[in-house]
């Protein structure tokens, strides 16, 4: 069985991200439309994958983390403000009958990502 999962990592914190708000979203055309909204539990990850199936639709995705407001919901206080608003992050589903996971590390001042397992 195919599926996209995905787990957002707080390296300023040091650990999931839990309760950060993630617009998950396919390029259609010109621009991406939303598919759905998410919230991540306590570990950072969502309760179920993203798409699952015999086969999930080939394409390009995009999350869109929303950084400036889990930090203001967390109560940090970060000297100059938030550097990051959303972090867009952007990746291609080539084969429809793979496993893609899609980890998101992130501070208040950059962030990473990469194809894991």
């Amino acid at each position: 069985m195919a599926k996209l999962s995905m787990h957002m990592l707080d390296t300023f914190a040091g650990g999931g991200a839990g309760g950060i708000r993630v617009d998950f979203s396919r390029l259609e055309g010109n621009s991406y439309k939303l598919i759905r909204s998410i919230v991540t539990d306590e570990n950072g990850r969502t309760p179920e994958p993203l798409m699952a199936g015999d086969s999930i639709p080939t394409g390009s995705y995009q999350f869109e983390v929303h950084v400036a407001a889990y930090y203001a919901t967390r109560g940090t206080k970060l000297e100059s403000g938030p550097y990051f608003e959303k972090l867009p992050v952007r990746f291609t589903i080539f084969d429809g009958v793979q496993n893609y996971h899609v980890p998101v590390l992130f501070s208040p001042w950059g962030y990473t990502t990469y194809r894991g397992q």
